[in-house]
C-alpha cells in the first residue's frame, strides 16, 4: 500500500481497479510502475507548463489586439482626414469609401507629380516671357492697389537705370516728373480703378533724372479669387520715335511754310502778270470796237492773239502750281459731252483751217446725252491735245474720237482719242513727253514754240479724273493720244427762263469800282460806262468802306490786293460791321482756288479773274443785280 501511495494518483487508481485488495504486488513491478508514475507526473508538469504558456500568450495576444485596434482606429481617422483634405484640395478627384491608404497615396503621388510638372512648365514659361521681354526691349513692372512696385523685370531696371532690387516699394512718382506732367500721373492712377487697361505715352525719368519717352501699356491683375490685386505695366522706350516725330513735324511745318510762301509768290506773280495783261486785253478789246481801217484791224487782231497766247502760258504755270500743291480740284456739274466738244472743235477749227488741216469730230451715237463731270478741265485736256496735234501736223487730218467702251446702268466708260497725221514722236521720247518742260526734241521748241507744260498738265488732270493718258506714235506718220474716263449719267439740266435782253445796258444802276491800279480803273470804268452804268471809284478798301457807309450802290467790284486795306478785310467790315448786303464781285488778278473759297466764305457773291472778259463780266453783273425787267445781255 505504501508503494501505491507513492505512485501517481492516476496509476494508483488503475492498480486498485485491476488488483483489488492487493497491497503488495511484489518488488519485481516496482521499477515498472515507478517509470509509469514518473511518466504521468511528467505529463502533468508538461500540461501545467503548457497551460501557463498559453495563459501568457493569451494575455500577450490581448495586448497586441488592443494595440492593433488602436492603430486601426488611428489609421481610419487618418484616412478619413486625408479623404476630407483631398476632397477640399482636389475636388475633381472622386474617392470611394473603400479606398485604402495605397489608393490615396497613388492619387497624391499623381497630384504631386502633376503639380511639379506644372511648376516646371510655369518656370519655363516665365523664362520664355523674360527672354521675350528682353529681346523686345520691354520692361515690365507690377504694382499693388496702392501703386507700389511689387515686382520689376530685369529689363525694367535696365531701361530706368535703377540698381537691382531698389525699385520694390517705389511708386510711379519716382519715375515721372509730377510737377510738370500731372495730367499723365492722373491718367496712370486712373487706370487703377478702371476695369480696362490703357495705353499712353509718358515722359519718364531714369535713376539719374534723365528724361526719356516711353509707350506704357497698363492692365489690371487679378488673384485666384477673381479679385483685382494690382496693375501690370509694360514700357517700351520710344524716345527715338518721338525725336523723329518732332523732326518730321518741324520739316512738315517748314514744308507748309514753304508751300504758303510759294502760294503767295504765285499769287503775286499772277497778280503782277495779269495786271498789265488785263490792260493789254482790255484795251485791245476796246480798240477793236472802234472804227478801224484794215491795217489797224490786223494789228489789233495780232495784239489779241498774242495776249491770248500769253494768258494761256500764265494759266499753265498757275495750273502746275495748283497741281503740285494739291489745290487743283475738279467740279461736278451736268454737261453734254457731245455739245461741249462740238463747240470746242468749232473754236479750234479756225487754226486748223489756217494750216489747211481737216479737224473732224467722230462721236459714238450711243453716248448718253448728259453726264456729271468737269467740262472745263475736260475741254482743257482735249484743247491741249488738239492744239499740239494741229501744231505738229502740216497736212492731213486731226480727229477727235469719242468711243463708248461700257454702258452701265448709272455710268459710261468713254475713250477719248486725238489722232493726227503729223510728224510723229521718236520711240525713245515717248516716256518723257509728259514730264514738265519736256518736248520730243530740243529743236521742237525753236521750230514750233511752246513750253512743254501742256501735256504734263493734261496728264495730271486725267489722273485726277481716274484715267491715264497713253500715246502711240510713228515718226513721219502721226500720233494718237488717248485716255479713258468714267462719267456718271445725268438728266438734262432744267433751263432757266431766259432774260429778255434788249441791249447791253446798265442804265440806272450804281456800281462801286474798287482797284488801286489806275489802268484797271480806267479800263473797267470805260467798259461799264459803255453800258451806261453810274460808276464811282475807290483806290483802296478803306475808301470803299467809307463810300458804302455814305451812299447806296447796286453792286461792288472789289479788287483783293490793295494798299491801306485789302479787299478781304474791306468785305468783312462791310458785311459784319456795316451790315450791308450789296452784291460784291471779287475782281482779281490772282487765280487760286484757295483765294476763291476765302472770298466766298467772307460774304462775296462771285469771283472773276483778270484780264477782263467783257461778256463774262456783264453776265456776272446781270446775275447779281436786282432786275427791273428790261435789262439783260445779248
Amino acid at each position: 500500500m505504501e508503494t501505491q501511495k507513492a505512485f501517481h494518483r492516476l496509476l494508483a487508481r488503475q492498480i486498485q481497479k485491476h488488483f483489488p485488495g492487493q497491497t503488495d504486488l511484489g518488488s519485481e513491478y516496482d521499477a515498472f510502475f515507478k517509470a509509469i508514475s514518473q511518466s504521468y507526473t511528467q505529463h502533468d508538469n508538461d500540461r501545467l507548463y503548457l497551460e501557463h504558456a498559453m495563459l501568457q500568450s493569451s494575455q500577450e495576444l490581448l495586448g497586441k489586439k488592443q494595440v492593433i485596434t488602436n492603430l486601426l482606429e488611428t489609421q481610419t481617422s487618418a484616412i478619413t482626414s486625408l479623404r476630407q483634405s483631398i476632397a477640399e484640395l482636389l475636388p475633381e478627384n472622386d474617392l470611394n469609401a473603400n479606398d485604402d491608404i495605397m489608393a490615396i497615396a497613388d492619387i497624391l503621388h499623381k497630384e504631386v507629380h502633376g503639380r511639379k510638372m506644372a511648376e516646371l512648365q510655369n518656370v519655363q514659361i516665365n523664362k520664355r516671357i523674360s527672354y521675350l521681354l528682353s529681346s523686345l526691349k520691354l520692361g515690365m513692372v507690377e504694382y499693388d492697389l496702392q501703386g507700389h512696385i511689387q515686382f520689376a523685370h530685369e529689363k525694367f531696371y535696365e531701361i530706368f537705370e535703377w540698381p537691382d532690387g531698389e525699385l520694390i516699394g517705389k511708386g510711379i512718382k519716382e519715375l515721372i516728373d509730377v510737377s510738370k506732367e500731372s495730367e499723365y500721373l492722373s491718367k496712370f492712377l486712373g487706370s487703377f480703378t478702371s476695369s480696362d487697361g490703357l495705353v499712353l505715352e509718358l515722359p519718364l525719368f531714369t535713376y539719374h533724372k534723365k528724361q526719356f519717352w516711353a509707350l506704357c501699356s497698363v492692365a489690371p491683375v487679378y488673384d485666384h479669387s477673381g479679385l483685382r490685386s494690382g496693375m501690370v505695366m509694360v514700357v517700351f522706350d520710344i524716345t527715338e520715335q518721338k525725336t523723329l516725330e518732332a523732326e518730321l513735324r518741324f520739316e512738315r511745318t517748314k514744308a507748309e511754310e514753304a508751300l504758303e510762301i510759294r502760294k503767295t509768290i504765285m499769287a503775286n506773280v499772277s497778280h503782277e502778270l495779269r495786271t498789265p495783261l488785263n490792260a493789254i486785253v482790255g484795251m485791245s478789246s476796246l480798240l477793236g470796237d472802234t472804227t478801224l481801217n484794215a491795217e489797224q484791224s490786223e494789228y489789233v487782231d495780232t495784239l489779241k492773239n498774242s495776249s491770248h497766247g500769253l494768258l494761256i502760258l500764265i494759266n499753265d504755270i498757275l495750273d502746275i502750281s495748283k497741281i503740285e500743291s494739291g489745290a487743283l480740284e475738279l467740279e461736278h456739274t451736268t454737261f453734254s459731252m457731245h455739245q461741249s466738244i462740238h463747240l470746242l472743235r468749232k473754236g479750234l477749227n479756225v487754226k486748223a483751217q489756217e494750216k489747211g488741216i481737216k479737224l473732224r469730230l467722230i462721236s459714238d451715237s450711243d453716248l448718253h446725252g448728259y453726264h456729271m463731270g468737269d467740262p472745263t478741265r475736260l475741254n482743257q485736256v482735249i484743247t491741249n491735245l488738239v492744239g499740239n496735234a494741229i501744231k505738229f501736223t502740216n497736212e492731213g487730218t486731226v480727229d477727235i474720237i469719242l468711243d463708248l467702251l461700257e454702258d452701265r446702268k448709272t455710268e459710261q466708260v468713254i475713250r477719248i482719242a486725238v489722232k493726227d497725221t503729223g510728224i510723229g514722236i521718236p520711240a525713245d521720247r515717248l516716256d518723257s513727253i509728259f514730264m514738265k518742260f519736256s518736248q520730243a526734241d530740243a529743236s521742237t521748241t525753236r521750230k514750233f514754240g511752246g513750253t512743254g507744260l501742256g501735256l504734263n498738265i493734261a496728264n495730271e488732270i486725267v489722273q485726277l479724273m481716274g484715267g491715264e493718258i497713253a500715246v502711240n506714235s510713228t515718226v513721219g506718220e502721226g500720233s494718237e493720244f488717248m485716255f479713258t474716263i468714267t462719267l456718271t449719267k445725268s438728266e438734262a439740266p432744267k433751263l432757266e427762263e431766259p432774260n429778255i435782253i434788249l441791249n447791253k445796258s446798265l442804265q440806272g444802276y450804281r456800281i462801286l469800282l474798287v482797284d488801286d491800279n489806275n489802268i484797271n480803273l480806267f479800263l473797267a470804268q470805260t467798259i461799264l460806262s459803255k453800258w451806261h452804268a453810274e460808276v464811282t471809284s475807290a483806290t483802296n478798301g478803306e475808301d470803299a468802306i467809307k463810300a458804302v457807309a455814305r451812299d447806296r450802290y447796286d453792286l461792288i467790284l472789289m479788287d483783293l490786293q490793295m494798299p491801306v486795306l485789302d479787299g478781304f478785310e474791306a468785305t468783312r467790315i462791310i458785311r459784319s460791321d456795316i451790315k450791308n448786303n450789296t452784291p460784291i464781285i471779287a475782281f482779281t488778278a490772282n487765280a487760286l482756288n484757295s483765294e476763291k473759297e476765302m472770298c466766298m466764305s467772307i460774304g462775296m457773291n462771285d469771283y472773276l479773274t483778270k484780264p477782263i472778259q467783257p461778256e463774262t463780266l456783264f453776265t456776272a453783273i446781270m446775275r447779281l443785280l436786282p432786275q427791273n425787267g428790261q435789262v439783260a445781255s445779248t
